[in-house]
């Protein structure tokens, strides 16, 4: 026999630490988006400010690349972690969508079962009702 509930469990069980994988990694990227917000406004005022050091003296045109580097890079880390959620999205969304259709399969699986069930028993009452006919025939002829 199909153990459908212990799959049904176990693929539940994984929906479930998978939903709450992302719930943490969504919070994480908030609390990065946020970090990475405030490092920009720094950095943006560190390049402004750069940007008047630059005017007095040497060598700020190498701080300002820096700064910009830095930016960009920062810049790339928050949209590989936007990407990174929305594939955590996806899969979550898809084991949703698996789950649900391995519950309708259940059902349809309970219900062939019980049909089956039926059936047997059916056949079951046929066979004794055939049994016992057959029994009284063997009676009349030996008589």
């Amino acid at each position: 026999p199909i153990k459908l509930d212990a799959a049904y469990e176990e693929l539940l069980g994984h929906l479930k630490r998978r939903e709450e994988e992302f719930r943490s990694e969504s919070i994480k990227q908030d609390d990065r988006q946020r970090e990475l917000e405030r490092e920009n406004r720094k950095l943006k005022d560190q390049l402004h400010a750069s940007r008047r050091k630059s005017q007095i003296g040497k060598g700020t045109h190498e701080e300002l690349d820096e700064l910009k580097q830095r930016l960009n890079k920062v810049l790339d880390e928050n949209e590989e972690k936007t990407r990174q959620l929305m594939r955590m999205q996806d899969i979550v969304d898809d084991l949703t969508i698996e789950a649900e259709e391995l519950r309708a399969r259940e059902e349809e699986d309970k219900s062939l079962l019980a049909r089956l069930g039926d059936r047997v028993e059916n056949y079951r009452h046929d066979h004794d009702d055939l049994e016992a006919a057959n029994e009284e025939l063997q009676h009349r002829v030996e008589t």
